[in-house]
């Protein structure tokens, strides 16, 4: 399977990770329709109940979300701040992810 670590990711983020940081994921994904290996995208609270409804294992939450409490083995923290205006872009070159970070236009 190809993919990229949690640690891998957090670091091109400059995010924080916890948990089982070398657990590998191969996409990104909305957190009702995860698959045990896709990274879940729940940074505002409101998709949070959605992580119960999917399998995913790991997360990119908001800083301060108690990740173990989701039943999680991973996570990416990203400061609150930070998500104002950071928008995530997946791209996959050869089976890795690589994140690129924009300012939408306004």
């Amino acid at each position: 399977m190809a993919g990229s670590s949690i640690e891998h990711i957090a670091k091109e983020l400059g995010a924080k990770a916890e948990g089982a940081v070398g657990l590998v994921v191969s996409r990104l994904s909305e957190p009702a329709t995860a698959a045990a290996d896709h990274l879940a995208l729940a940074m505002s609270e409101k998709y949070l109940p959605d992580l119960a409804k999917g399998q995913a294992k790991a997360a990119i939450l908001a800083e301060g979300t108690d990740w173990r409490a989701l039943g999680l083995e991973a996570a990416i923290l990203i400061a609150r701040r930070a998500m104002r205006w950071r928008v995530l872009r997946p791209s996959w070159i050869k089976g890795r992810i690589l994140w690129q970070e924009f300012t939408p236009a306004r």
